[in-house]
């Protein structure tokens, strides 16, 4: 019996073209990082993927494209993360543990945020297409938004005191994302999960409720 359509699977010519894509987006993570985005080139990812620079054109228009296909996957990853680790079904201590100690894991697994964060806010965020960046926009929303909400519950089940809810989510959310940019300092993942345990103990104990 032949299956449907839907549900046949990819050809041969599909997962080689799949897995030439996500050859050359590996490339171009790790030219952005060594080069930084602005002085990167097509050239040079093409020389580091081992394709023809027409090979890379007929993937990605642009690096801009290239950028905007390896940031958007970041961000998928990142509301997976979020979304897997803050459900409520632990003490948020312990949530927020895990969600650092995957987050220093992502800044090992992948430099591209350390390397052009100064340059894709001040300059290379306007490059991207108006789609790209409000898609940007909207995750980071979305992350702010599961902070809230869990702060929220374990305030509800006074595992928090009387806090502001909006400043401790911004709080959470900066220190996280800064620490994925810069790895701050680290050169091991083991080093920056450390470091991430101190900061969870420096903010949680800032906003646990007071015993009596």
């Amino acid at each position: 019996m032949v299956s449907g359509h839907g549900d046949e699977a990819p050809s041969r010519r599909e997962r080689e073209k799949a897995a030439h894509r996500r050859e050359i987006l590996a490339a171009a993570a790790r030219v952005f990082e060594r080069k930084g985005f602005a002085a990167a080139t097509i050239d040079e990812i093409a020389q580091e993927a081992e394709f023809s620079k027409g090979a890379v054109y007929l993937h990605f228009a642009s690096k801009e494209e290239l950028l905007a296909t390896i940031l958007l996957e970041l961000l998928d990853g990142a509301l997976a993360m979020v979304r897997g680790c803050l459900t409520g079904q632990r003490p948020l201590r312990q949530e927020l543990g895990e969600l650092y100690t995957q987050a220093a894991r992502l800044a090992f697994a992948q430099g591209l945020e350390r390397c052009c964060s100064q340059p894709l806010h001040l300059t290379v965020f306007g490059s991207l297409s108006e789609a790209t960046r409000q898609r940007l926009e909207a995750g980071g929303q979305e992350v702010m938004g599961h902070l809230y909400r869990r702060l929220a519950q374990a305030q509800q089940q006074g595992e928090v005191g009387p806090i502001n809810l909006d400043a401790a989510a911004g709080l959470i959310h900066g220190a996280l994302h800064n620490m994925v940019q810069t790895r701050w300092g680290r050169t091991h993942v083991a080093e920056l999960s450390a470091a991430a345990d101190r900061v969870i103990e420096i903010i949680f104990d800032g906003i646990a409720r007071r015993k009596e």
